[in-house]
């Protein structure tokens, strides 16, 4: 069923190979949450009802899933039901029983990791031995410009001005470049890890698979590289991703009084609102911002 299923994305979707394997990661929940003990997948299927669907959300909700999954389990199971409408396993219309999940914009607040949790990833790497030099000097560039796990993943060689010690962070996500100066300890770790580098290796790409073929990493090992040394330093907090390290570098500007327009020309973004939303953390400017309260008349 799931072959089918990768088969008429691909074919009749046309869809991505990434995006690929997360629908199928998602259609693996969804069967495994329907069929329970039974074997018998077609069956079970036409069997479905509008309850089971919302079930779904409902138990997902109470195990803590956060709004962005919920949106992505929202999105892969109405995709799942209309292939299966394709199949006639399921009635056409049970995939608009597929809840909306609403979201409006600034209705959250940045998650970002705690400075002495970043200290603490950054002491953990302070002994780099030839495999972790990658590592250490992908994460330095996180904790020091607050840059996306794409902008990382596809720095080039020619990105990096060595005489001015500058590196220029390639736009992403319809932002615009950002040009930072390479701090001591960046440079450092860029350094030691270019040298131990295949001499033979032609690749542009600055960081690299650990493993042959040689090429350039993708956004997912710069995920896998945080989260295994987030287990590695045993940190507890949540969230625990690249992005954590992005709003902690925002929250760690703010906090030094920096204005918006700063805040925003360092994270790459075009327009103030795209920054709004760090103002719900900002405590101190929030603390000045109130009007004073008239005393109650008793």
């Amino acid at each position: 069923m799931l072959h089918a299923y990768a088969r008429w994305l691909e074919y009749e979707r046309g869809l991505a190979t990434s995006a690929i394997e997360m629908r199928l990661a998602a259609a693996r929940t969804l069967l495994a949450s329907w069929l329970g003990d039974e074997t018998a997948c077609v069956a079970r299927l036409r069997r479905l009802s509008v309850d089971d669907v919302e079930d779904v959300f409902l138990c997902y909700h109470d195990r803590g899933g956060g709004q962005a999954a919920q949106r992505s389990l929202q999105a892969g199971l109405r995709l799942f039901l209309r292939f299966c409408a394709t199949q006639r396993w399921v009635s056409p219309d049970l995939a608009a029983a597929v809840p909306s999940m609403r979201s409006y914009r600034l209705s959250t607040v940045p998650r970002g990791v705690f400075e002495a949790d970043v200290a603490t990833l950054v002491a953990e790497l302070s002994s780099p031995s030839p495999s972790t030099m990658r590592d250490r000097a992908i994460v330095l560039l996180l904790v020091t410009y607050g840059v996306r796990r794409a902008q990382v993943a596809a720095l080039r060689l020619r990105d990096f001005d060595w005489r001015t010690r500058r590196v220029t962070f390639p736009a992403h996500k319809g932002g615009r470049a950002v040009l930072h100066v390479l701090t001591p300890a960046v440079a450092e770790a860029l350094a030691e890890y270019l040298r131990q580098r295949p001499p033979e290796c032609e690749v542009e790409h600055v960081f690299l698979r650990a493993r042959a073929p040689h090429v350039g990493i993708s956004p997912g090992i710069v995920t896998a590289v945080v989260a295994k040394l987030f287990e590695a330093a045993k940190i507890e907090s949540r969230p625990r991703g690249p992005h954590a390290l992005r709003h902690a570098f925002a929250m760690r500007i703010l906090a030094a009084r920096k204005p918006f327009k700063t805040v925003a020309d360092l994270l790459g973004h075009r327009s103030l609102s795209s920054v709004a939303v760090y103002a719900k953390v900002d405590v101190q400017r929030l603390l000045e911002a109130p009007l004073p309260w008239p005393e109650v008349l008793r």
